[in-house]
């Protein structure tokens, strides 16, 4: 049969693909890790630390109804390990949303998303469940195509596997795309957008993957282009308290602008601001992408300030975003 690999086949037919292979191997259910971990989540240790923040008697997706299953993160049947760091705590209908057999899953990603802004999903949980020789490849594409992490996270967790992809690399080269201009997550992300149409963690072929995301028609793969953050890493403004924002490397902060569209913004010219509007009417900016970079990345109150004085996001949305960034720093801050 043939090989799963998520970098060789349209995502579009992946799905039922990866369904058909998980399956049981013959593998048995560590329950004595499961007794220690739900001993250790009676006096407060949630994954291996003290969590005051979190209901202990509750489910760890909705905190209404009590837990009655321990969830595998990972699946068991992905090979997913019997690991503490790999376990969440749910009631029977927010557990009924990962299986994978659910008839809801368009509610299995609020569920990750919930899992995230409790910390209880996080990259170096991730990273540290690699280094114990715990999850490998099979495992940290699973992560991605299900939508627990993006394309940058993708490319440091395999940094952290030790793990090259060739066919990636001889594309890239073939664009002209060298370590020295692009880091390796920027080339990554590039790379998705012209095989898979791939814009911000999405398939969207409405886009125009070619074209410069600043909205001037300009080619981008026939003319010099360059991956622009969004929030800005060092460039500082006097409205913005000439601070360095040190936006994040994540695929919900680049855009790919040809060089004329780009200088407006290392200029700080006023043409910037129509870029800005064709980034929201596009979907490159919005209110969710931004979510996903609280969730993903970190963002903090500054760089989200960065994005409403710059209009990016309205009132109403920052407002919405500020308070889901304080709840996000409430449940890290054990």
């Amino acid at each position: 049969s043939k090989k799963y690999d998520v970098f060789e086949e349209d995502l579009i037919y992946l799905r039922p693909e990866i369904l058909k292979r998980l399956s049981t191997s013959g593998r048995i259910r560590n329950e004595k890790i499961k007794k220690e971990a739900i001993s250790e989540r009676n006096k407060s240790i949630i994954q291996e630390i003290v969590n005051k923040k979190i209901k202990l008697e509750l489910c760890d997706i909705c905190q209404k109804n009590t837990w009655s299953d321990v969830h595998h993160i990972i699946p068991f049947e992905f090979e997913g390990p019997c690991h503490k760091l790999n376990y969440a705590f749910l009631c029977e209908k927010c557990h009924s949303y990962f299986t994978f057999k659910t008839t809801s899953p368009e509610k299995t990603i609020p569920a990750i998303n919930e899992l995230k802004i409790k910390n209880l999903i996080n990259i170096n949980n991730l990273k540290f469940l690699i280094k114990k020789n715990l999850i490998g490849i099979r495992q940290i594409n699973f992560l991605l195509f299900f939508k627990y992490i993006h394309l940058g996270q993708h490319v440091e967790l395999l940094k952290q596997f030790k793990l090259k992809n060739s066919s990636d690399e001889t594309i890239l080269s073939k664009l002209g795309l060298t370590e020295n201009r692009w880091t390796r997550q920027q080339q990554k992300i590039f790379y998705w957008r012209i095989t898979y149409n791939y814009i911000a963690e999405k398939e969207n072929f409405n886009y125009k993957i070619d074209c410069c995301d600043g909205g001037c028609g300009t080619n981008i793969l026939e003319n010099k282009n360059e991956c622009h953050h969004i929030i800005p890493k060092e460039q500082k403004f006097k409205r913005h308290k000439n601070k360095s924002l040190l936006g994040p490397n994540s695929p919900f902060n680049y855009a790919f602008l040809c060089e004329k569209c780009h200088g407006y913004f290392t200029k700080d010219k006023k043409e910037q601001f129509k870029i800005i509007d064709h980034f929201k009417k596009t979907g490159l900016v919005s209110k969710d992408n931004t979510y996903q970079m609280i969730l993903n990345d970190d963002l903090n109150i500054e760089q989200l300030d960065f994005l409403k004085v710059d209009n990016y996001i309205d009132q109403d949305d920052y407002i919405w975003l500020k308070e889901k960034i304080e709840l996000r720093d409430y449940y890290k801050s054990n």
